[in-house]
């Protein structure tokens, strides 16, 4: 499973093929230290109960999602499987409004701009997303030869992850920010579990409030 850490989305061995994880809207009179406990600096490897936290004031807001890990047959076809996965999963949830913004295209004829409509994106996702900018770029072999290749230092890439994609449509960049798994912050994970039978389970799981945040679509037209 070592190829999944680089499908350009975070990677979490986790214990449990089934677990919840609890969404919690914390009052303002809830400090720091309140909620400083083991549980919640690893949510995804146990199930997590509002009891584990005695001295929280939990709003009305506080909801929990459940989540069950595919079982995976063969896998020997799994990089495939999740980039597939990730491909369809990231192009769908950028339409649901960056696509349209002005910085969401760029011309061929203007293809000279595309470093800084990638910055563009990138910021979207640090303004939007509230956890930073986007540091992964995943795209198809085409898209990246004929517009990234030998001009990562000239379109100011050197801070991003590129990832190359095959099922990532042509002419098409996706810009996503990798969360901090230790903070459980907002986004994508791909989540895998070995039970002790050697069975593989694994999903693409989405994590926080608007994940989608965290992904933009550039498209070269």
């Amino acid at each position: 499973m070592s190829s999944m850490k680089n499908l350009g989305i975070t990677y979490k061995d986790i214990e449990k093929n089934e677990f919840d994880i609890l969404y919690i809207d914390f009052q303002p009179s809830t400090t720091v230290e309140d909620f400083k406990t083991p549980t919640f600096a690893s949510p995804m490897t146990r199930s997590t109960k509002e009891e584990d936290y005695p001295n929280v004031v939990v709003g009305p807001s506080t909801s929990k999602k459940h989540f069950v890990l595919d079982k995976i047959e063969d896998t020997s076809t799994v990089e495939e499987f999740f980039k597939k996965k990730i491909a369809e999963k990231f192009n769908s949830i950028a339409d649901i409004e960056n696509i349209t913004s002005t910085i969401g295209t760029v011309s061929k004829e203007n293809i000279n701009r595309l470093g800084n409509k990638i910055a563009g994106g990138s910021y979207y996702i640090a303004n939007e997303g509230r956890c930073g900018p986007g540091d992964t770029l995943i795209l198809n072999t085409n898209t990246h030869d004929a517009y990234l290749k030998d001009k990562y230092e000239e379109l100011n890439l050197s801070f991003y992850e590129i990832i190359i994609n095959d099922f990532i449509p042509d002419n098409e960049i996706i810009i996503n920010r990798k969360p901090n798994v230790t903070n459980a912050e907002p986004g994508y994970y791909i989540f895998s579990n070995t039970d002790k039978d050697g069975q593989l389970y694994a999903s693409l799981c989405d994590l926080g409030y608007f994940p989608e945040k965290q992904v933009f679509r550039l498209r070269i037209k």
